[in-house]
């Protein structure tokens, strides 16, 4: 396959993630109450309204979406893992500054309170986390240790979702806003 194709496979890979990881995000937000909050799933959707709980609806619905990207690309255009964990790496970090700055913005700076702005700072925040994932992915050549770092950072986050949802931090972006509540 020529570079160009490939490129192109990728590229429709990332563009195609934006409306599923949105998507799969808004489905995210309501899992924990629907399932009568369960325990077992509180590492892995929001048990909360503050904006930490709120990242989880950015990290694991890129994770997904791009395993299943990866399985079902490698065989056909032959993915780079290294530069495909990267890539999402970057993608989660840029979603989640993106999802923390803009709310914390529109909230401090301009006093908006508002579901649909914060539905729209989610979106532009997955569009420019993929956006620089792609980016990311196509100029990142086999760099052992930025692939390593990528993998530690995935992991931390994933720990801190975890431990975090059962033990926060007493600080804002972990605060429910609407009952000062913390975690579950």
């Amino acid at each position: 396959m020529n570079e160009t194709v490939y490129y192109s496979v990728v590229k429709k890979w990332f563009l195609f993630s934006i409306p599923f990881i949105f998507l799969l995000g808004a489905l995210f937000h309501f899992v924990f109450e629907f399932t009568g909050n369960l325990i077992i799933l509180a590492p892995f959707f929001p048990v909360n309204e503050s904006i930490y709980e709120h990242l989880k609806l950015t990290f694991y619905p890129i994770l997904l979406w791009q395993l299943i990207g990866y399985l079902f690309l490698k065989n056909r255009v032959k993915i780079i893992f290294e530069n495909w964990v990267v890539s999402n790496a970057i993608s989660i970090i840029t979603s989640s500054f993106l999802t923390i700055f803009l709310y914390y913005s529109a909230v401090g700076a301009f006093n908006i309170h508002s579901t649909i702005a914060d539905i729209s700072f989610y979106f532009i925040s997955i569009v420019l986390g993929q956006a620089l994932g792609l980016h990311v992915y196509n100029k990142c050549r086999h760099n052992r240790n930025l692939f390593l770092l990528s993998i530690v950072i995935i992991l931390c986050v994933f720990i801190s979702f975890t431990a975090f949802t059962f033990i926060p931090p007493k600080l804002p972006l972990f605060m429910e806003s609407s009952t000062g509540l913390y975690g579950i």
